[in-house]
């Protein structure tokens, strides 16, 4: 097993890709650079409404924020492979799953029928 930078792997998942093939400091540089797409897949749509945003509900923020945060924590455990990392990467989807939930309840209430805390038990 090779050992880059950031020193020997000890995440619970090490993926199919060679580790520190490309880099010393990249674990898994195709994956970490895959999920960079997946930063500016969140980014994006912020980036090019912004003047929109104060007519946007809080809920569509929050869920292209949450997949932004999913990319960084994706770059952060497919660059390292270290288990803190991974926690950024998984924790954040379930963040993310939960935000997304809440969208669609509240997709035909123009006021919101469910309390945005209804999704903290569920995180």
């Amino acid at each position: 097993m090779a050992t880059g930078y950031w020193g020997a792997p000890n995440s619970s998942i090490d993926w199919c890709e060679e580790n520190y093939l490309v880099t010393w400091y990249v674990a898994e540089f195709l994956n970490s650079t895959s999920s960079l797409f997946i930063t500016v897949a969140g980014l994006l749509p912020l980036a090019l409404h912004r003047p929109l945003w104060k007519h946007l509900e809080l809920r569509f923020l929050l869920a292209l924020l949450s997949v932004a945060v999913v990319g960084l924590g994706s770059v952060a455990f497919h660059g390292t492979l270290q288990f803190r990392h991974q926690m950024w990467d998984e924790v954040p989807m379930l963040w993310t799953v939960v935000v997304m939930l809440y969208c669609l309840l509240e997709q035909q209430h123009k006021i919101p029928k469910y309390s945005w805390k209804l999704s903290l038990p569920l995180a």
